[in-house]
């Protein structure tokens, strides 16, 4: 067994918790009724000096030690990043819900903790997943880390009242709002997650309360300086979605506080990479009387997020076939929808590369541009922006207010391995196709799709094989 190497910094780590347990120490202010344990205390001495000196340790307790506190508090006190593995779900859920918020409390020390949402179906008539639907309220809480993997979302086709997807309506209207959505919320990584049914008579994602299938928003009802709500470090890797009425929101702030509130910290670091996207706005329509109407396959909607990263995705949006710009962004669709602004803020750090996209009706519009100006919609958002290297299909060729360096194409003949009307397609890049190796790195255009595949391959039936 390889040993630990000793960790920098913590040279008064097993003072620090031998103090934390004595009779009178942090511990037992905090928690009722504490009793002072020898057994406990050895162990976290043990614990606590194989961290700070290196090497390995190999401890066995019986029940009632107290051995979790042991473990937990040298290791929040080593201020590192460790990794905790238990035997039993109870066990995890003990630990993330009752022993870390009371250590939070007793040691002193800020740390987050990251939670795992794996291998669920998820189906809902509201937000299928939703973490943050009102403003921060507890002063001083510290957003933690969730993994969101392997889950599949959708919703039924039964539910759809106007049908057209292949089942028979189940007579109950419900109210359909985002696949997935977060309103405030930190270090999230969303990996391997299958967004909308596999088939179009399981389900998928039409307008009805909401129109986009993935909404990251910050919620703006926080108050500062000591609630503002959060919207940052967040990663979407190798998910794959498809029967979908329209792609992605990750809108922030469209000004530099939130209205009424003194909130000032800055919606950041958003990461899209590796995602393969199937959108058909034929076949998910509005349902009949939604508050939110057609969107018509739009890809994103973005604006007002500091160093929103947008690389090596897919976005299949052909159905319906392409139109003008008339009358509307939203009936027509777009590429890229940018956000209102307040005409004051700009958001810096934002790249949009090496992707695949369908220009649908138009384009990169928004921010006083009716699609008649992408470069002028881009600088009314952002500053310092990177728009390169993406395969975009516009039956009509480069419209000309584009920044340089884009690949355009006029079909989608001859690009994937089975285009298939962008249906249940084989979005693989074609060897000597427009596509292939034309990406900024050297690589196709577009997500790693096998990589997506595989990352996905079981979220639907959640059988993964055994580790």
């Amino acid at each position: 067994m390889p040993e630990v190497p000793a960790l920098s910094g913590t040279p008064g780590l097993i003072a620090a918790v031998a103090d934390a347990f004595a009779d009178e120490g942090s511990i037992a202010q905090v928690v009722g009724h504490f009793e002072p344990r020898t057994g406990q205390r050895t162990m976290a001495a043990a614990v606590a000096e194989t961290l700070a000196d290196g090497g390995v340790l190999l401890a066995e307790a019986g029940t009632g030690t107290g051995k979790t506190l042991a473990y937990l508090v040298p290791a929040i006190l080593s201020r590192q990043r460790v990794l905790i593995s238990t035997g039993t779900k109870n066990l995890q859920e003990q630990i993330y819900f009752k022993d870390l918020p009371v250590l939070r409390e007793a040691l002193g020390v800020p740390f987050t903790k990251r939670g795992k949402i794996l291998n669920n179906t998820l189906v809902a008539d509201g937000e299928n997943f939703m973490w943050g639907g009102t403003g921060q309220s507890v002063a001083g809480y510290v957003i933690g880390g969730i993994e969101f993997s392997r889950n599949h979302l959708y919703k039924p086709c039964t539910w759809k009242v106007n049908g057209g997807c292949g089942a028979t309506y189940g007579g109950k209207d419900w109210r359909e709002k985002n696949l997935f959505e977060c309103k405030s919320c930190a270090q999230l990584l969303v990996f391997g997650n299958y967004f909308g049914g596999t088939t179009d008579s399981q389900g998928g994602y039409w307008p009805d309360a909401q129109s986009l299938a993935v909404n990251l928003k910050l919620e703006q009802n926080s108050v500062a300086p000591t609630t503002c709500d959060v919207m940052e470090d967040i990663t979407f890797y190798k998910n794959f979605g498809k029967n979908m009425h329209a792609g992605w929101a990750v809108v922030g702030r469209t000004g530099g506080t939130q209205p009424s509130t003194g909130c000032t910290n800055k919606p950041e670091r958003v990461l899209l990479r590796d995602n393969v996207f199937e959108l058909d706005a034929t076949t998910w329509t509005p349902e009949a009387g939604a508050s939110s109407g057609s969107w018509n396959a739009t890809e994103y909607f973005l604006g007002g997020t500091e160093d929103l990263q947008i690389v090596h995705n897919t976005m299949i949006a052909a159905n319906p076939t392409q139109g003008t710009c008339i009358p509307s962004l939203f009936s027509d669709g777009t590429l890229i929808l940018v956000g209102d602004t307040d005409g004051v803020t700009k958001w810096a750090g934002f790249v949009f590369k090496d992707n695949i996209s369908d220009y649908r009706g138009c384009g990169v519009a928004g921010a006083g541009f009716n699609g008649n100006n992408a470069v002028g919609s881009l600088d009314a958002m952002f500053t310092g922006w990177v728009f390169t290297k993406n395969g975009i299909m516009r039956t009509g060729g480069d419209p000309g207010h584009y920044p340089t360096g884009q690949i355009w194409v006029t079909s989608y003949t001859g690009l994937f391995t089975n285009f298939n009307s962008g249906l249940d397609g084989n979005y693989r890049v074609v060897n000597g196709s427009a596509f292939n190796n034309a990406a900024s790195d050297g690589t196709n255009l577009g997500a790693d799709v096998n990589g997506a595949e595989a990352a996905t391959a079981n979220s639907p039936t959640g059988n993964w094989p055994a580790p």
